[in-house]
């Protein structure tokens, strides 16, 4: 494809999930995406003209053996093929960038609808499965794929579905964090993403409140596991409410959690700002009266 497709990439890697069958998307995403496609397609099909030189060659070849005659037309003719080819390749990859770029804001625009009418759904179909699940699962010793022998065909039929929500699940979470990377759209509260995941992360991780470490810090601390299906069996078992919100979701849920305290946090700086406006006050000899 002589399409350009930087700008493209981002955009494109939207489909991931859905081309595999893990959710759906707005279909305006998929109309704009048609349009790029259909433009690197045209491209693709243009194949360029042979080289000049090969053209001289044989002309020159068939001169010198008494064949041919020193008739510059068809070269004239290639050079005029390759010049064509040159415009139109310049058309495709400047069509190619306002397609990648209609596709680019198409994304951003449906950057919530994707979020909450598509992925925040599937999301919670896998949850509710794995809930279904959790009994059979729980015949495997400490999740060892090896206890399948003797678990019986429940609990490997268990096992081999959660492996199939677990694709879905970190499908529809690849999809949101790269729709929110396209739009721009980052939680403004909730930087490091402590309730990106579960909307309830207090409740099953109790020293997010209690510990003085920073946020930053203590985020690498979190008590469940790292791989997809050990982390969701943990946040059930837990009681975690696992959710895939829109970034106005995620920061409102972090102030549902954090906003008290930085209300009380604001408040004591403004007291200590007053405190520090009265003692430059003094400082300078300035009179300060009591309002009686």
């Amino acid at each position: 494809m002589r399409i350009d497709n930087k700008q493209a990439r981002g955009p494109l890697a939207i489909f991931d999930g859905a081309d595999k069958g893990h959710h759906d998307l707005p279909k305006p995403l998929y109309a704009a995406r048609a349009r790029l496609l259909a433009i690197a397609d045209q491209a693709d099909g243009d194949l360029p003209p042979a080289a000049e030189s090969l053209a001289v060659e044989q002309l020159a070849r068939a001169l010198a053996d008494g064949t041919g005659t020193a008739d510059a037309a068809p070269i004239l003719a290639l050079r005029s093929s390759h010049e064509e080819y040159a415009a139109r390749s310049t058309l495709y990859r400047r069509a190619g960038e306002l397609a990648a770029g209609e596709l680019h804001q198409t994304v951003t625009d449906h950057c919530d609808v994707v979020i909450a009418d598509f992925l925040a759904p599937a999301v919670a179909e896998v949850v509710a499965e794995l809930a279904k699940l959790a009994p059979a699962l729980a015949l495997l010793a400490d999740g060892d794929p090896r206890s399948l022998i003797t678990a019986g065909k429940a609990a490997g039929a268990a096992w081999l579905r959660c492996e199939e929500l677990c694709a879905r699940y970190d499908a529809a979470r690849s999809t949101r964090a790269g729709i929110l990377a396209l739009a721009g759209d980052r939680a403004e509260r909730d930087e490091f993403g402590i309730f990106a995941e579960v909307e309830n992360t207090a409740d099953v991780w109790p020293e997010l409140l209690s510990s003085r470490l920073p946020v930053a810090q203590l985020r690498r601390l979190a008590p469940w596991p790292a791989a997809t299906k050990e982390r969701l069996l943990w946040f059930g078992q837990a009681g975690g409410k696992v959710w895939c919100p829109t970034r106005e979701q995620q920061d409102r849920a972090w102030l549902l959690v954090f906003g008290e305290r930085l209300e009380q946090t604001r408040q004591n700086q403004h007291a200590a700002a007053g405190w520090r406006a009265l003692g430059d006050s003094l400082g300078t000899g300035t009179a300060v009266h009591a309002t009686p």
